[in-house]
């Protein structure tokens, strides 16, 4: 359940195999160099184009919930492997796996870990913008395993083990903010070496080598090496754990990797002073809210398609466009029925969440963009798929498009 539809009462759910977890044999891996102040191509990360305002505070047990889904899908996952190697004698085949989520002798809180002073309530504030909201799922899957009711107090009942790291928060201080994020007076890379260290000690690691222990690990600097100063890759105990990804489904190492979908925010949640209402007309057709960036080559196709949008409104009488281009992200998003999904420095972007939380069709301009998401949501079923190569073929497309839609409302 990833949210809202724009009705506010409806929500997208869909039924998940956990005894399944297949994922295209391919991984979408990054293996290059990367400088302290990159984004995935090495140049600043970029912010999908929006003005973060100053401060504001608002719910956020909601996006506890839509998380929860990619949490339940991992841990089942991994359970369904441990299960079929037979890891120990005796395992148990419940309909509901029981975990333990690491805590005490040693480990630290992540929960209470301060940013530059800030408390982490404060900094995963979706319209505040102290850190990238797309990578804070480490934060939610944390916050969802401490109140599953699957977790279980004594590790020797436990069948699966969640390390409670907050990856993505320590990478992206260290590669982008240039602050001090810390549990105590361990601060961002030692983070990394303090969990990376309390693994090597724990005798539930040590049992079968982290087969039957789950992490996230899905910021973009995850699946990248020459960090910083440091490199994920020495970190082999991080390193054996199933983990939430980055663009990833696979069972490389003979470990369960589920991409994460990034964290989205829907305009219905968004505080009225910032574009969000409880009922917004939806009277554009298409909206893409984006960075531009017209240094960078890999976000040619985005310009084509605000190009090609523009000349399609003059060609389809009743083509009009929301937004195209840099701006806030409230109400435009909400105010389309379509939503373009293109990729920027990688194929994967947090829009496809927020199209889905405003209760916005997306649609896909490369096949590939599907293979980098969790394979258990049917986003075909979901969404368009339009071929953004040639701009006679995109305008000829958006018509098909529009005709399936109005006809698909008319039954």
């Amino acid at each position: 359940h990833f949210g809202p539809s724009h009705s506010g009462s409806r929500s997208l759910g869909w039924r998940l195999n956990l005894l399944s977890c297949r994922g295209p044999a391919s991984a979408m891996r990054h293996r290059t160099g990367l400088d302290a102040d990159a984004g995935p191509d090495g140049s600043p990360e970029e912010h999908d184009g929006q003005d973060f305002p100053k401060n504001r505070s608002c719910g956020r047990l909601s996006l506890a919930v839509r998380l929860s889904i990619v949490f339940v899908f991992v841990v089942g996952c991994v359970y369904h492997i441990a299960r079929v190697k037979k890891l120990r004698k005796g395992w148990r085949i419940d309909s509901q796996p029981k975990f333990y989520v690491y805590s005490g002798n040693g480990w630290i809180d992540w929960m209470s870990m301060r940013c530059n002073g800030s408390s982490l309530n404060e900094v995963v504030d979706p319209w505040v913008g102290k850190i990238p909201f797309k990578h804070t799922d480490d934060y939610w899957f944390v916050k969802a395993a401490l109140a599953h009711p699957g977790r279980v107090s004594n590790p020797e009942d436990a069948d699966l083990f969640v390390v409670p790291a907050m990856l993505n928060f320590a990478l992206e201080q260290m590669l982008w903010r240039k602050e001090q994020c810390c549990v105590g007076d361990i601060c961002n890379a030692d983070l990394i070496i303090h969990t990376e260290m309390m693994l090597a000690q724990s005798p539930w690691f040590k049992r079968h080598g982290g087969k039957d222990h789950v992490i996230v690990c899905s910021h973009w600097a995850c699946a990248r090496t020459g960090i910083s100063k440091h490199n994920l890759d020495p970190f082999k105990n991080i390193q054996a754990c199933n983990t939430v990804a980055f663009e990833e489904n696979s069972m490389r190492g003979d470990r369960c990797r589920i991409a994460t979908t990034l964290v989205g925010r829907g305009c219905q949640d968004a505080p009225s002073e910032y574009g969000g209402s409880a009922t917004i007309d939806r009277n554009a057709t298409v909206v893409m809210v984006a960075s531009m960036h017209a240094e960078r080559s890999k976000f040619q196709q985005r310009r084509d398609i605000c190009k090609w949008a523009e000349h399609a409104s003059h060609v389809i009488g009743s083509f009009t466009i929301s937004r195209c281009g840099p701006g806030p992200q409230c109400p435009a998003v909400a105010q389309a029925r379509f939503g373009f999904h293109v990729r920027g420095d990688t194929l994967g972007s947090n829009r496809l969440i927020d199209y889905i939380l405003s209760g916005t069709v997306p649609i896909f301009t490369d096949e590939r963009q599907y293979d980098i998401l969790p394979p258990f949501v049917p986003w075909r079923n979901m969404s368009f798929l339009i071929d953004a190569s040639d701009e006679d073929e995109f305008v000829d497309a958006i018509g098909g498009i529009m005709q399936r839609y109005d006809a698909a409302k008319a039954v």
